[in-house]
C-alpha cells in the first residue's frame, strides 16, 4: 500500500513525502487499518479515516477472488502455517533442552553441595580426633 503523508498550514504544503507498507494477502482491512494507523502514530502523523479502509476492502475482496490470486493465498496461507508450525516445534525442543539443562545443573549442584558438606563434616571429625568413615577421593 502506497500513500502521501503530507504536513500542511492551511493550503500551504510544508511537507510531502510517501509513505509504503506491505499488506500480507491473508490480512483484513481492519488488520491493515490497525497496523497503518499504529505506524502512523509511531511517526506522529493522525490515523487514517476508516473510510479508506472501506475502499482497500472493496478493492481487495473482487481481487483475492479470482482464481489465481485465491491460489496464490491459500499457498501463501500453507506456507505460513508450516512456518509457524516449524517454530512451534523448535521452540518446544529449545524449551525441552533448557529444562534438560537446568536439571543437569540442579543435580550437578548438589552433588557439589554434598560433597563440601563431606568435606567440612570430615575436617570436623579430624578435629575432634574421630576417624572420618568415607575418606574424599584424591583428585
Amino acid at each position: 500500500m502506497k500513500l502521501l503523508k503530507i504536513i500542511s498550514d492551511g493550503d500551504n504544503i510544508i511537507s510531502s513525502e510517501p509513505h509504503r507498507m506491505p499488506i500480507m494477502p491473508d490480512q483484513s482491512a481492519e488488520e491493515i487499518a490497525a497496523s497503518l494507523n499504529s505506524n502512523l502514530e509511531e511517526m506522529g502523523f493522525p490515523p487514517l479515516p476508516s473510510a479508506e479502509f472501506a475502499r482497500v476492502d472493496a478493492i481487495a475482496v473482487p481481487h483475492r477472488q479470482a482464481a489465481s490470486v485465491a491460489a496464490g493465498i491459500e499457498d501463501y496461507k500453507q506456507k505460513k502455517a508450516e512456518a509457524a508450525a516449524a517454530w512451534q516445534r523448535e521452540e518446544a525442543a529449545r524449551q525441552a533442552a533448557a529444562a534438560e539443562q537446568e536439571q543437569a545443573d540442579i543435580a550437578a549442584a548438589k552433588a557439589e553441595q554434598e560433597r563440601f558438606e563431606k568435606m567440612v563434616a570430615d575436617a570436623v571429625a579430624a578435629q575432634l580426633g574421630e576417624r572420618a568413615t568415607d575418606p574424599l577421593p584424591i583428585e
